[in-house]
């Protein structure tokens, strides 16, 4: 991972909560932040030194507490190949703990490479601890963070705290996700509407299978191997569940005791202790970790991480936990802009005492040399914190079809608070002529794993051979806006029905608009390009499919994906779609397309059946029929109770969706219409042809008439 900084002009809260440092530099992290070592992974924890220093002690002794009950759970889920072998806590500069033995601080113990970071509570995930995971599924992620509070405080609110540690580790590590619906999230909604039939217990004179009427019934979106005891509610009201995406579900430990996985579902019930596999795992769900692992067992990408091709320890119990401590040597998270350091360099600047900066007019950075990044920054009312990072090495990009090039950046105000809908563009040039400027969102969609975490993404795509990529971010028409505050949960939890965290979006509700104009960039070191990802490059994918009954339809709503991941057009969608449950093959409908990317699509069609829940994925197609991957799931299903209202023309529809007493008025109707057409051909032949009544008589003894 390549990251580079460009730092504001106050030393705050969040640019270190996010690992931003003053100097620009290039350095590689991706690889360092995790090693594993037989069988033991050794990893960094860094504390924030906007910790207090006077619960030192007390965070040292939570922290190993944590790291050895999560590492005990972690042998056993992975069937004793893997546990904790070492951890380095890095200490704020200056910080005196007593009872320690602390050593010397090596190169990338620090803040920066840390797996796991502890700090003050989180400006957009409160109190649990939350992963940026921008990689992708089967990839490691960025870090995971973890609040003072949780650590010291939150043992009996979430639930087992080394269940809910493990859950975020498998994010991180493994490249897993949420097996679970998000409040007022229709793509990945809490709850699953399924419609199905039941006899009506009143009339019997007719066959059972006309007597039959729908029934809604609302279910939890949560992945475990048996089905979870719970009731649902309409969040905010007293009524019954009206739309999946508001209808929740109060879920009690003792009443679920006996549900066993999965850990990315339900880590908070005290009998989890598993991760699906193929056997327990619903692939239908519409959940984050289906939509982004194509329908795999999360145990499926687990096992198939190089790490689990160790083999298993025979002891009972993993080695204990070999907990190393350092401090800080210097804190370049505070450096003075106004040091005489040279900017772009990353040698250890000096140990000169760390000062706050005063918000003056920042000077402009001393030419770099050859090969380093260079930092421009307008001057402007407001300075931010700008910090930049890709997915790949950018010095020698080969494109991967499972996992494209991306592009990560977030910005942050000199008073510590994330910065939201900020204008953020890279423009990507090659020669002297020849530049495209691609748009970094933080909407959810495309390259962006999440919406409105911060973290504004976009694909990256450029020709063989040397390209100039600077990141630029702005306050467009002041529309730019800081959290406040904000107390979102990572993990689902049991003692209230507030929303958790984070869905396809996080859910901000407490912000206030940045009214001042901003402006900063970053010009990235020498990227190359191996291979012409113009020209190679799939649909991308679609992450925001949702599926609605209409009628007697089923209307299809999307984010059109382009030719080119999101560039260009797609010209055909196919839409793929069988009934919830169904292991088989699915059925196919393609549909032409002349939407560009990034609109909106809507396609309606008729499933072959009612009052059965399908489940519906979408994917484009290139001229050429190469295919992009699979959207996220998407579930609905249609009544056979529909009638159209008084002011809608009534259609002919398929019997199939006839009403019982549709049905019974039909069959009455044609065996009072043979029996009608047999009674006047009888009167007919009677009157006008008497020497052919012997065709009737089977049914009569008209003994009296001669018969030829």
């Amino acid at each position: 991972m390549w990251s580079c900084v460009v730092r504001g002009t106050r030393r705050n809260l969040w640019p270190i909560l996010l690992g931003l440092v003053v100097v620009c530099r290039v350095k590689e992290v991706s690889g360092t932040q995790v090693a594993l070592e037989g069988n033991g992974y050794k990893f960094v924890l860094a504390l924030s030194p906007d910790l207090g220093q006077g619960s030192c002690t007390s965070y040292t002794t939570n922290i190993e507490l944590l790291l050895n009950a999560t590492s005990l759970l972690l042998y056993s889920v992975t069937g004793r190949k893997l546990f904790f072998q070492q951890v380095t806590v890095v200490l704020p500069r200056g910080w005196e703990c007593t009872g320690l033995d602390i050593g010397v601080q090596k190169e990338g113990e620090t803040w920066e490479n840390a797996a796991l970071r502890m700090g003050p509570r989180h400006p957009i995930f409160g109190d649990t601890p939350w992963t940026q995971q921008t990689q992708g599924c089967g990839r490691q992620g960025d870090f995971v963070y973890l609040s003072e509070e949780f650590v010291q405080y939150l043992s009996d609110v979430l639930g087992s705290q080394e269940h809910v540690l493990l859950h975020e580790w498998a994010k991180y590590r493994w490249g897993v996700f949420e097996e679970y619906g998000h409040l007022y999230d229709p793509v990945y909604p809490p709850s699953i509407r399924s419609q199905f039939e039941t006899l009506d217990e009143i009339p019997r004179l007719y066959p059972l299978s006309l007597l039959k009427e729908t029934v809604t019934a609302w279910l939890p979106n949560y992945c475990t191997d048996r089905p979870l005891v719970a009731q649902p509610n309409q969040f905010g009201s007293p009524d019954e569940c009206v739309q999946e995406e508001n209808c929740v579900f109060l879920i009690d430990d003792k009443e679920n005791e006996y549900i066993n996985s999965s850990l990315m579902s339900v880590p908070f019930l005290t009998g989890v202790s598993t991760f699906c596999d193929d056997s327990t795992h619903v692939r239908d769900l519409p959940n984050k970790h289906n939509a982004f692992c194509n329908g795999k067992s999360v145990w499926s990408v687990i096992n198939q991480h190089p790490d689990m091709s160790v083999e298993p320890q025979k002891n009972e119990a993993p080695d204990d936990l070999k907990v190393l401590y350092v401090q800080e040597r210097e804190s370049s998270r505070s450096l003075s802009d106004d040091d005489e350091t040279d900017k772009t360099s990353t040698s250890a600047p000096s140990e000169a005492p760390e000062e706050d900066v005063p918000s003056v007019t920042r000077r402009p950075l001393e030419t770099p040399k050859e090969g380093e990044p260079t930092v421009s920054t307008t001057l402007a009312p407001v300075t931010v914190d700008l910090q930049v990072w890709a997915s790949h090495d950018l010095t020698s990009i080969t494109y991967d079809l499972d996992h494209p090039v991306v592009l990560f950046a977030t910005v942050s105000d000199p008073d510590s608070l994330i910065v939201l809908d900020a204008s953020v563009s890279a423009e990507v040039q090659w020669g002297s002529a020849h530049k495209m400027v691609l748009q970094l969102k933080d909407d959810g969609l495309a390259a962006d794993v999440t919406g409105n975490d911060g973290v504004y993404s976009a694909f990256v795509l450029g020709p063989v051979g040397a390209t100039k990529i600077t990141v630029s971010a702005t306050n467009e028409q002041e529309r730019a806006k800081v959290v406040v505050a904000l107390n979102q949960r990572s993990v689902p939890i049991t003692y209230d029905i507030s929303p958790v965290c984070c869905g396809s979006r996080v859910v901000v509700t407490n912000t206030r608009a940045l009214q001042a104009s901003f402006s900063a960039s970053v010009s990235l070191p020498k990227v190359v390009f191996e291979n012409d990802l113009l020209a190679e490059t799939l649909p991308g994918r679609v992450v925001d499919l949702v599926a609605k009954g209409e009628d007697l339809n089923v209307v299809l709503s999307f984010t059109m994906t382009g030719k080119h991941l999101d560039i260009g057009l797609a010209k055909t969608i196919k839409v793929m779609f069988w009934k919830y449950g169904y292991k088989g093959l699915p059925d196919e409908e393609t549909f032409f397309n002349n939407e560009p990317s990034g609109s909106r699509k809507n396609i309606s069609m008729t499933p072959r059946t009612c009052n059965d829940l399908y489940v519906f994925t979408v994917l484009g197609i290139t001229d050429t029929g190469l295919e992009g991957p699979q959207s996220n799931r998407a579930l609905a299903s249609i009544s056979c109770n529909w009638n159209p209202s008084p002011d809608e023309p009534t259609e002919q529809t398929p019997s199939e969706y006839l009403g019982a007493g549709a049905i019974v008025g039909i069959v009455f109707g044609v065996i009072f219409l043979i029996l009608l057409i047999g009674l006047g051909n009888y009167l007919i032949i009677r009157f006008f042809f008497p020497h052919h009544l012997y065709i009737f008589r089977p049914l009569g003894c008209h003994r009296d008439v001669a018969y030829p």
